[in-house]
């Protein structure tokens, strides 16, 4: 890679980076907000921990496990989260990073501004590149701030005072590497047909992962339904228990990588006119 193709890909990846920012902030704002109310009602749940339990003891577990939850960790800011926050922002979350991953290069080839791009003295794979980046260092950076902003509300607004560091760093880490999926699924699939189908791509593979989850907790269903569910690679459980996630979530970015050459192969053959 030579100088001028590196200087590109700077110069279009910081003008990702200025363009997408304020998007990205409503949507971490939200979620620290969402994060900010749960706290104001962990201290109450954790002293009625007891009878919580033995009220969702009667419901089926298959619902637990399809929402994240462990009964034994119900009462603590791991488990909490994981039910509270973490069941939540892992639907909504592939949706939204769906959609930000079709705007990429299919939201531009919908506006018509990929016109003025693809006629600049820049090659498609600096373009790809510089673009696909940017998205990535998006996720990492909004699911950071989302969990930085629920361990600062832990602090203020409940009684807890030892924070769980690994889980939080492992569901940074976990969290961002499932949204780079949805993002590369978005992007993968706009361009190779339209915007609107990278979202629908996202939304439907965050439905069959869902599901697959819910159904590989039914007592005596076929052990391979659990592969079929990205919930499997990134088990928020393992770390709400004090474990790793252990070596499955290295299939992840193995996932991702295979995403991004082939949306790059897409990419660099497809006829924008």
């Amino acid at each position: 890679m030579n100088n001028s193709t590196t200087a590109n890909i700077g110069a279009i990846f910081s003008n990702e980076i200025r363009n997408r920012w304020k998007g990205v902030m409503i949507w971490v704002v939200s979620w620290a907000a969402m994060s900010a109310m749960l706290m104001l009602f962990f201290d109450t749940l954790a002293a009625s921990k007891d009878q919580l339990e033995a009220v969702f003891s009667t419901l089926p577990p298959e619902l637990f496990s399809a929402f994240a939850t462990d009964l034994k960790t119900l009462g603590t800011i791991e488990g909490y989260i994981n039910s509270q926050l973490l069941s939540l922002l892992m639907i909504a979350g592939p949706i939204w990073a769906a959609w930000f991953g079709s705007q990429l290069i299919a939201g531009e080839h919908s506006s018509g501004s990929i016109s003025w791009l693809l006629v600049q003295p820049v090659s498609r794979f600096a373009s790809y590149t510089a673009k696909v980046s940017a998205g990535i260092f998006w996720m990492f950076l909004a699911n950071g701030l989302i969990m930085a902003a629920t361990v600062i509300f832990t602090l203020l607004l409940t009684q807890v005072n030892d924070i769980p560091w690994n889980y939080f760093a492992g569901v940074t880490i976990g969290l961002s590497l499932y949204s780079t999926v949805f993002l590369l699924v978005g992007n993968l699939v706009g361009i190779l047909h339209k915007q609107s189908s990278g979202i629908l791509a996202g939304a439907g593979l965050m439905a069959f992962s869902f599901t697959a989850n819910l159904i590989s907790a039914i007592e005596n269903t076929p052990e391979f339904f659990k592969y079929l569910s990205l919930y499997y690679y990134f088990n928020v459980e393992k770390l709400s228990n004090g474990q790793t996630l252990g070596g499955e979530i290295l299939l992840l970015p193995a996932i991702c990588l295979v995403l991004i050459v082939l949306g790059f192969q897409i990419f660099r053959s497809k006829d924008f006119s």
